[in-house]
């Protein structure tokens, strides 16, 4: 005895977007419905199958909760004998409990996915966690005495040389230092902003080492301002630039801050105090921990014979 017989009535389901889910043909599955019907819910439709090339009687059945979007539709053949009828009972109750199985499996991955985005959660609360301890080292060392009383050392020798200079250099240090006590827990801030305060830092430095470093260079177009970026990394990428190399009047030390298909670029010349010193340390894992953080690609460092270049993405938030 052949299918036809054997199996007069099977299933269809498909998702909301008419990809077919489950079907007799496995082929099937997978691919978008071509089957139209004219009205919903389909009820009691008499149809040609596609699959057993008969007429069928047609019924639409409706899923309820998580996925009431899917559509089953029944398909019964109408030429029915006793045996027929018997198995049609069979293979209701056989419909019913794969049904019920698909139904379970479908919560079973939504009880998965809820699983990982738990995990994801926990994950972010760890990074919080870490990046406020993060912060407020970096606090810690902000206000370290060597960097203040370097700072004031610079500041008494321009108070004999250049008073009017002077003046400027007590306002550009409380502004810096402003900014490194002001408390923001997204551990962001825009681009205008850093950009501000990397200009104020390097204006301290320059006054404290002269002609050994270039001028600040800054090519930054206006549309990007509003933009993220992890605080102080502008800061902290000038003070490595600074630490980790020699400073040499013949051969001042050159920084660039330039914009580059959605990233903030930071390049410095290289001459390194020791050729094998790190100059990724600390600062810079604070800056990655940040772009974990908000899970945004494309932070990276490279570093080559003549520059030490640092990207830094662009992050787009609505709000703080």
């Amino acid at each position: 005895m052949g299918w036809k017989s054997r199996y007069p009535a099977y299933f269809e389901v498909y998702d909301a977007n008419g990809i077919c889910l489950i079907y007799p043909d496995e082929k099937q599955i997978g691919k978008k419905r071509i089957k139209s019907w004219k009205q919903y819910p389909v009820k009691n439709n008499l149809v040609m199958s596609d699959y057993i090339l008969m007429e069928v009687l047609l019924d639409e059945y409706k899923f309820k909760g998580t996925f009431e979007n899917n559509r089953l539709f029944v398909n019964v053949l109408l030429m029915l004998t006793e045996d027929d009828v018997r198995d049609i009972s069979n293979k209701t109750f056989l419909l019913g409990a794969i049904g019920i199985a698909t139904m379970l499996f479908f919560m079973f991955l939504l009880d998965i996915q809820n699983r990982k985005a738990k995990r994801l959660r926990l994950k972010n609360l760890e990074y919080q966690k870490e990046d406020a301890l993060l912060r407020f080292e970096n606090l810690k060392r902000k206000v370290d005495p060597h960097f203040l009383f370097n700072a004031l050392g610079s500041l008494q020798q321009l108070i004999g040389k250049d008073p009017a200079q002077a003046k400027v250099f007590v306002g550009k240090m409380a502004k810096v230092y402003r900014k490194f006590l002001s408390g923001d827990e997204s551990g962001l801030a825009t681009i205008r902003e850093e950009l501000a305060l990397a200009e104020e830092y390097f204006f301290m430095q320059k006054i404290r080492f002269g002609d050994t470093l270039s001028p600040l260079k800054i090519n930054v177009t206006p549309e990007v301002m509003p933009l993220f970026i992890p605080k102080f990394s502008l800061q902290i990428l000038i003070e490595n630039a600074i630490k980790h190399n020699e400073l040499r009047k013949e051969q001042p030390l050159s920084i660039t801050i330039e914009e580059q298909e959605g990233r903030l670029v930071v390049r410095n010349t290289v001459l390194f105090k020791n050729p094998d010193m790190d100059a990724a340390g600390y600062g810079t894992k604070m800056i990655a921990h940040v772009y974990d953080f908000y899970q945004v690609q494309g932070f990276e460092i490279q570093y080559h014979d003549a520059d030490f270049i640092v990207y830094l993405p662009f992050i787009h938030i609505d709000s703080r």
